[in-house]
């Protein structure tokens, strides 16, 4: 098949392994420890238009998003007794 055209290619299990580059991202240490965590966030950046937040803006956005569950929560409450009852479990949640 060689002599008929065919591509020859020498078989993956001969080809000395190269270690490759490790992606470098400015501005987006605040992710990942390790080298496997860069390549990771390569792919990542790669396959969506998304952006790494540090961990404060995270906490930040929970807070913001669980403050709103709760007034919303609240507000959809109809009677004295269960409001007492929601209380204790928001009183639970903010722990």
């Amino acid at each position: 098949w060689i002599e008929q055209g065919a591509e020859y290619k020498t078989h993956w299990a001969f080809i000395p392994p190269v270690q490759p580059e490790i992606p470098v991202h400015e501005g987006d240490s605040i992710w990942g420890n390790n080298e496997i965590d860069a390549f990771v966030l390569d792919k990542f950046k790669e396959k969506t238009n998304l952006q790494i937040v540090s961990d404060k803006e995270n906490r930040i956005y929970h807070r913001t998003m669980k403050r709103e569950h709760k007034l919303s929560f609240l507000k959809s409450i109809a009677s004295g007794k269960e409001h007492k009852a929601e209380r204790g479990i928001l009183a639970l949640l903010d722990d």
